[in-house]
């Protein structure tokens, strides 16, 4: 009489076999979300350089604040702004899913008055975006290199280099 099915020692050599296969392909896994969520922060930082450069254009000054309207003409309680809110959420600065914070930092132009008078005008910026917590982001490397923060600067240059 012949029974039918498997042998514990079959089922045990195919779920080592399993076994195998996950623990290779899941940090190459891992990786390839982090790249796709690091798009995020990248898409981020060129829009905002690209705002930058509109608000240089109007203002002639670079400007230090992410969120606060871009349009704003009442200087006396905030710093002119880039507008830029991906997650409407001004009080965050998160790129659009909030795998990223965003901040400018450089020279701050100083606006005064009803009319912003500008004093000490903003030559330089320097964009950043640092991975949150939210999806492990924060630990996203390439090759070695950390990527959990991205910067762009008013010479357009990147870093780190490999992450972009």
């Amino acid at each position: 009489m012949q029974q039918k099915g498997f042998t514990l020692v079959e089922v045990m050599i195919v779920v080592i076999v399993i076994a195998i296969i996950a623990a290779i392909t899941y940090p190459n896994y891992i990786d390839f979300v982090h790249k796709g969520n690091r798009k995020e922060g990248m898409i981020a930082l060129t829009r905002m350089a690209s705002l930058q450069e509109k608000f240089f254009l109007d203002r002639k000054t670079f400007s230090s604040s992410v969120g606060n309207d871009f349009n704003l003409t009442d200087c006396t309680s905030d710093t002119p702004g880039l507008g830029y809110d991906p997650d409407l959420d001004s009080s965050t600065n998160l790129s659009e899913n909030g795998y990223y914070t965003l901040t400018i930092t450089g020279a701050a132009p100083v606006f005064a008055g009803s009319t912003c008078t500008m004093t000490n005008p903003a030559t330089s910026f320097t964009l950043t975006a640092t991975a949150t917590s939210k999806g492990k982001q924060n630990e996203d490397t390439e090759q070695g290199a950390d990527c959990s923060i991205l910067t762009l600067n008013h010479n357009g240059v990147k870093t780190p280099v490999i992450c972009w």
